[in-house]
């Protein structure tokens, strides 16, 4: 089955479609994820089938144009909700979204909405998603302004992991800003304070910080995003440049604005990294974008 995300002014809009058969239109599902509307609110769209390369769709004073070619389009649901901060589509192809009010699944048809339990003097922090990621065992990790946390697909409910200042094997920070699952049993946590190494099998961190003294060390504490390559190099971006962690090794190589060409970025903070399947690393930084480093090298 065919399928595309959109975006338009800020929203997510998500487009399921089939081919039509000959002589029927074609009928598509259409997912609208609109920031600032009432948490989990849903409705159904009152929109007609019709042959237009346009749809308007009216949504709080917004209008969503859906282009397409000689379509006929029936859109089935809108789904707003509140303070939406990503998507997420996991191995089993369910699509999941997570925001400042929950984690929300969409299964294509109906959305479940799961919470930390109201009744937890945390519960507005700790339901305050941020990142999320799927480690091999199609496990779903997730990064909340309060703790980092499992989610059980059986239950609907999380498994917590919180700082502790009695315990160097807990993570660093509570504050998660992002997440990647590494093919070896773990799960990379980056924090504002750290990156953490969280080995699945044992439930421990192995925390990882910047050492003025150490030239190998971590660029940076405030980790802004983490990806790994399928070497298992992790390169960390921060607010003061880009580290790669060789773990064959346990050294770190640093990668900043004054560093020598052909490694050196347009600006020290970066943004978002990527890795194509070609294996060259794209890096968004505060100045543009760099994508001319090897992330097999």
């Amino acid at each position: 089955m065919p399928a595309a995300v959109l975006f338009h002014s800020g929203h997510y809009v998500g487009v399921r479609y089939e081919q039509p058969s000959r002589g029927s239109s074609l009928v598509a599902g259409i997912l609208l994820l609109v920031v600032g509307a009432p948490s989990g609110y849903c409705q159904t769209a009152a929109a007609q089938p019709q042959k237009a390369l346009v749809i308007p769709l009216d949504v709080r004073d917004e209008q969503v144009l859906l282009q397409g070619a000689d379509v006929a389009v029936t859109i089935e649901k809108v789904w707003e909700v509140v303070g939406a901060l990503g998507l997420f589509r996991r191995a089993d192809g369910m699509l999941w979204l997570f925001s400042a009010g929950g984690l929300y699944r969409f299964d294509g048809y109906d959305v479940g909405l799961f919470l930390e339990p109201l009744t937890k003097p945390e519960a507005r922090i700790a339901n305050w998603f941020i990142c999320a990621a799927e480690d091999e065992h199609n496990t779903l990790w997730l990064g909340s302004q309060y703790g980092f946390r499992r989610f059980d697909d059986v239950t609907g409910s999380f498994e917590a992991f919180l700082h502790d200042t009695a315990s160097p094997t807990t993570i660093s920070h509570n504050f998660i800003l992002t997440l990647c699952a590494d093919r070896k049993g773990h799960v990379w946590v980056g924090t504002p304070h750290g990156l953490n190494r969280f080995d699945i099998a044992s439930r421990q961190f192995t925390r990882f910080y910047h050492d003025s003294t150490r030239q190998n060390s971590l660029v940076c504490d405030t980790i802004t995003h983490v990806v790994t390559g399928g070497d298992g190099v992790v390169w960390v971006g921060t607010r003061q440049g880009l580290s790669r962690y060789d773990p064959s090794t346990g050294v770190f190589a640093n990668y900043t604005e004054i560093s020598p060409l052909p490694f050196r970025l347009p600006a020290r903070g970066v943004r978002r990294l990527c890795i194509c399947k070609d294996g060259v690393l794209y890096i968004a930084t505060d100045a543009g974008c760099r994508c001319s480093i090897s992330a097999v090298v």
